[in-house]
Order: structure tokens, then sequence, then C-alpha cells
């Protein structure tokens, strides 16, 4: 991501990439919503800057959501 490209379009364009891995581990609209947000920061906040920033991103979606169904197997194996 160059300086002159805004948040808004680096995510439109991810966007056809995160929405099947949020399909595939079974995440609600609001949980994804919170996994981006979240992410953003942690990729906002990092300094130096990655070098891949997208890829960064990706990856770190993907462990959200990896995390969050392993939650949620936990749980259901409690509550079973």
């Amino acid at each position: 991501m160059d300086r002159q490209e805004s948040w808004t379009e680096v995510l439109a364009r991810l966007r056809p990439l995160l929405e099947p891995i949020f399909a595939a581990y079974g995440v609600s609209p609001e949980k994804a919503q919170e996994i981006v947000e979240e992410a953003c920061l942690v990729l906002i906040s990092k300094r130096p800057q990655r070098q891949d920033p997208e890829g960064w991103l990706l990856r770190r979606v993907i462990e959200s959501c990896r995390k969050l169904r392993e939650e949620m197997e936990r749980d259901d194996r409690t509550e079973g």
C-alpha cells in the first residue's frame, strides 16, 4: 500500500478474498467486521510498516478465523 492509497481502496481490493475466507470459517458478518477492524488497527500501529501489508492483513484475518473456530468448537464440546 503506498501513501496515496486509502484503506478503503485496499479493503475493496481484498474483499473478494476475504468473503470466502469468512464463509469457509463460518464467521458472521458482524464478527468479520470486528476481525478486519482489529487487523487494520494492529497493522496501522506497526512500526516500521510491513513490506507486504495486504499479505500480512490476509494472514492475520485467517489466523483470527482459525482461533475463533477453535474457540467455538471448544465451547461446543464443553456444552455438549
